[in-house]
């Protein structure tokens, strides 16, 4: 009979098994070919013609015959000597199972090689005596003997069939599987041992052979039972937990079905925070009856609240036919409360008699459990000098770890008393169950601490929006012999509008800051000697103002004058994608240049610059496309000119034409009859050459070259661009490019050769003065070009 843990621990053998069953013996079709490499049997013939299949052992047999002497005969001969039914086959390899009625297993009709004809190789599966709860698989090979397709229709364990939690499954093709001539299919057969008995089954297939229309195969198994050594829980964990004592079971198991020695269990830990109770005398081993357990019961009994973490193994030696050794790893960690006060004593000794001050001390729990407070009080005090800033604290309170609350007392100093007076708190603080703050008034002199504030990141000239700011106020000091600062109180004292950005700590040396607007800052530090003398108005206190920097601009619009190379102020611009405005940029300044931030698309869109604006009076900006790539500000120059007749042109060379690096290139312009507008002959009828660029001395924004053609005749005129300095290469203009406007604005956009080029002359555009037509020629050449 199954027990109870026997099927719970091969649930997960069950479900593989009944989950491949199913999957692998259903009723999807599957056809198996013939093996490419079957090599039919050698044979030896007589003279009269008969022959006989050679063999070694039955399996080289065809089915119904077995291998005598070397050849394979049919035994039987058509009488019942093989103990089947009357009438056999004449194979002698199905069974008898005289224990399985209602399966059919011989018909009587003789094999013939015309028919589908079943085999099955080997006649019998035996899994030996497997260890409880293991799994084993063994593989049948069924073959088609016979000439006709031969079809499975069946695969099944006959016994086990029946049980929720069979031990032994088949897996095979989905059926029905069809097999041609000399075709196999491999059948697997698996078993668990879930219990202690022997088993025994019959694999049936079956299949539309008509002389066997089902073959068996008998599968018999024992089992061999194990002592196998668990723990319970595998791992013990006691969390967070104050002083006391606190337990958790522990269970040694023996899961197997036979008696397990247990040799030793042993609590190995560093310090004694642990113990283990429960522990059986091993001075023999210890004898654990199959299926039981050994309770033992493990103790958390912490010597400290150190708050670190505390840790332990106890280890587990057994017979087993698994691990012998486990290990069950246990954690804890002990807290408790820790009561501080900083600074530890607070000294008015520096005010006058009839004057006030103000002295402030901060108890915090540097424990990892909660503080509670009982009370806090004013004590001592004889001549009633001192006072609470703000009304008496509230009590009974809690800290959480890291809580922490400022308390301020006022101190007026009287000349019949000695000025000195405790704040004395009781909490349940084991080491501290009173904790005292002395306050005093002698006459030793107290000096003013001096505060010191150093930025140690990012440089102050380059702070971004959401930067983190690290200040560091550890160069502060205090004057006093033997006193330091023990309290940096660092505020806030000038924001730009809408600011709320604080500290991440107030009092500390090292805090940091991120500024959550653009604009000015001032911040301001205090040093607290020990005494908590510091926050006077007396006292001076540091600061430090710095200025953030708005961040680094999507795209920069730059509103030039290309009849001039100046740059064009107050004037703004909209950035298009499609007919849609994106953004607005703000008026541009003294260089013509007008930002817009923000986070957008990647992507192709258009500058605008809206019209009749007053700066630019009867000019006109027009509209220019550009890219903009992730994380990279673009650039966009606009052209702003007078508007343009029809007929007339205006060609604008730009490039970066910074002395450090740039080239000095000059735009000539070669007209019908031999006319030729550059630099040294700027006017020629109606063409004129309104700037020349040049090099510039210094990299504020490249200056353009301009040439308006006012009307044509009838001819050539064709634009191209000169390296002053290289005739013949190579090439130095550095992002050159050539606008084209006409009555209509922007006509086109030609894109400059690569620095290196060879040649020194760009041929550009050629213009029909007849039409209008132009032509791009986009050329470098070593010479000036003919003109035709």
């Amino acid at each position: 009979m199954k027990d109870q843990f026997g099927r719970l621990a091969g649930a997960v053998f069950a479900a593989f098994w009944i989950v491949m069953l199913l999957a692998g013996c259903g009723s999807s079709a599957a056809t198996n070919q013939p093996d490419p490499e079957y090599v039919p049997p050698e044979k030896n013939c007589t003279e009269s013609g008969d022959c006989l299949v050679i063999c070694g052992i039955d399996a080289d047999c065809s089915a119904g015959q077995l291998c005598i002497n070397n050849e394979c005969r049919t035994p039987g001969s058509g009488d019942n000597s093989d103990g089947d039914k009357p009438v056999t086959d004449g194979d002698e390899v199905d069974g008898p199972f005289p224990d399985i009625t209602d399966v059919d297993f011989e018909t009587g009709i003789p094999h013939d090689e015309s028919n589908p004809w079943i085999t099955a190789n080997p006649k019998s599966l035996e899994f030996g005596a497997a260890p409880l709860l293991s799994s084993r698989e063994m593989t049948v090979t069924v073959m088609n003997a016979g000439q006709a397709d031969l079809v499975i229709d069946e695969a099944y364990i006959y016994f086990d069939r029946a049980d929720q939690q069979p031990e032994i499954t088949v897996l095979c093709d989905k059926l029905p599987i069809t097999l041609s001539q000399g075709a196999e299919t491999i059948m697997t057969v698996g078993f668990t041992a879930y219990d202690m008995e022997p088993d025994s089954d019959v694999l049936i297939v079956g299949s539309n052979d008509p002389s066997e229309p089902h073959i068996g195969i008998r599968i018999t198994a024992d089992i061999k039972a194990t002592a196998l050594l668990a723990v319970d829980p595998t791992a013990i964990d006691f969390g967070t937990a104050p002083l006391g004592r606190y337990t958790k079971p522990l269970d040694i198991r023996n899961d197997g079905g036979v008696e397990m020695k247990l040799y030793s269990v042993v609590l190995e830990q560093e310090a004694s925070d642990f113990e283990l109770e429960g522990v059986p005398d091993l001075d023999q081993p210890y004898i654990v009856p199959p299926f039981s357990k050994v309770p033992l019961t493990v103790v958390f009994n912490p010597v400290a609240a150190a708050g670190i973490d505390l840790a332990a193994r106890v280890i587990v030696q057994g017979e087993s036919d698994t691990a012998a050794t486990v290990e069950v790893p246990v954690t804890a960690k002990a807290c408790g409360p820790q009561i501080a006060a900083q600074p530890a004593a607070l000294n008015f000794s520096s005010v006058q008699v009839g004057s006030s001050a103000a002295r402030c001390t901060v108890i915090s729990n540097q424990g990892c459990w909660d503080l509670k407070i009982a009370s806090i009080q004013i004590t001592d005090d004889e001549g009633g000098n001192y006072a609470w800033l703000s009304g008496d604290p509230q009590t009974p309170v809690i800290f959480e770890p890291s809580g922490e609350l400022e308390l301020c007392v006022k101190g007026t100093p009287t000349i019949n008393s000695d000025n000195n007076a405790n704040i004395t708190i009781t909490s349940d603080d084991p080491a501290h169950h009173v904790q005292i703050v002395p306050l005093s008034g002698d006459d030793m002199p107290n000096t003013c601490p001096v505060p010191v504030i150093l930025l140690d990141s990012p440089p102050i000239n380059d702070i971004q929006l959401n930067d983190v700011m690290h200040f560091n106020g550890s160069a502060s000091y205090d004057p006093d012999d033997g006193d330091s600062i023990q309290i940096y109180r660092w505020s806030v004292t000038a924001r730009p509008q809408g600011s709320t950005a604080a500290f991440s700590s107030d009092r500390g040396p090292r805090p940091t800051f991120t500024p959550d607007q653009t604009g000015a800052y001032t911040v301001r530090l205090r040093g607290v000697d020990s005494y908590g003398y510091g926050l006077e108005d007396n006292c001076q206190p540091a600061d430090f103002s710095f200025t953030v920097l708005p961040p680094n601009p999507a795209v920069i619009g730059h509103i030039q004058n290309v009849m001039n190379g100046g740059y064009i102020s107050g004037v703004y611009w909209e950035m298009m994608d499609g007919a849609n405005v994106v953004a607005t940029s703000g008026n541009s300044g003294i260089l013509g240049a007008a930002p817009i931030y923000g986070t957008f698309a990647t992507g192709t869109y258009t500058g605008h610059v809206p019209p009749n604006q007053a700066p630019l009076n009867t000019y006109t900006c027009p509209d220019v496309p550009f890219n903009l790539v992730q994380g990279v500000t673009a650039h966009v120059y606009f052209s702003c000119q007078p508007v343009l007749p029809p007929g007339a042109y205006r060609l604008v060379l730009h490039w970066d034409n910074w002395q450090q690096g740039g080239a000095d290139l000059d735009a000539h312009l070669f007209m019908p009859g031999g006319g030729h507008v550059y630099y040294s002959t700027r006017r020629v009828g109606q063409a004129t050459l309104d700037h020349d660029g040049g090099i510039q001395s210094f990299n504020p924004e490249p200056s353009p070259e301009t040439v308006t053609l006012a009307s044509m005749t009838a001819g050539a005129y064709c634009f191209s661009i000169h390296d002053y300095n290289r005739d013949s290469g190579p090439w130095r203009g550095v992002n050159a490019y050539v606008e084209v406007f006409d009555s209509n604005g922007l006509v086109t956009t030609i894109q400059g050769p690569a620095e290196g080029a060879n040649g020194g002359w760009w041929h550009v555009i050629r213009i029909n003065g007849s039409n209008g037509a132009i032509t791009t020629i986009d050329q470098i050449a070593t010479s000036q070009p003919n003109c035709y």
